[in-house]
């Protein structure tokens, strides 16, 4: 079977739908109040997975995001693990990601029709007429507003709003750009 730890917590609970072989052997916290399922190794937060805890899990396979994981790519192969690094910035791109995933570990059968269930269900959810949003998400000490590269900005354009969010600036993280009041008074 295929030993799967996974650095993205959405992953864990797609694979874990299954009862077919390939066990989650590790996986990061979705958040620090809920424990993670029976027998699996917690490598504590997606923005620094515990190394340690990772190599204690012997994974065969190692899941991670390809804007939030990249950096790491060579720590994790350096374990002997195959590093698979998927697309999260789109509702569509991640749907994708799952369903190869699943059948890579022998799990596609009960997810592939969780995956179609949730394109209708997007497909249910598209509104008339645009309307004009600013997504915002607030850190410590600043707010960023969410654009269409990402998945949160992807999510609302495909539901049928239309994202004021700017396309450029200083983005820290990718498709959350830095708010200042600059930025502000330029949107429309």
């Amino acid at each position: 079977t295929l030993r799967v730890a996974t650095l993205l917590p959405f992953v864990a609970d797609a694979l874990e739908m299954s009862s077919v072989s390939s066990p989650v052997v590790a996986s990061v916290r979705r958040d620090l109040h809920t424990p993670l399922s029976a027998g699996t190794i917690d490598l504590g937060n997606p923005h620094s997975p515990n190394f340690e805890k990772l190599v204690e899990s012997r994974p065969d396979l190692v899941v991670g995001d390809r804007q939030l994981h990249s950096a790491i790519a060579s720590k994790v192969e350096g374990l002997g693990a195959e590093f698979v690094l998927i697309d999260t910035s789109t509702v569509e791109s991640t749907l994708l990601a799952l369903s190869s995933l699943a059948s890579r570990t022998g799990r596609s059968s009960g997810i592939d029709a969780r995956i179609q269930g949730v394109r209708e269900n997007l497909e249910q959810l598209h509104i008339g007429e645009p309307v004009r949003i600013l997504p915002l998400f607030g850190a410590p000490g600043s707010f960023y507003a969410v654009t269409e590269r990402a998945w949160l900005g992807a999510l609302a354009t495909e539901v049928g709003f239309e994202n004021i969010a700017p396309a450029g600036g200083n983005e820290r993280l990718p498709g959350f750009v830095v708010l200042n009041d600059e930025i502000l008074s330029m949107l429309e």
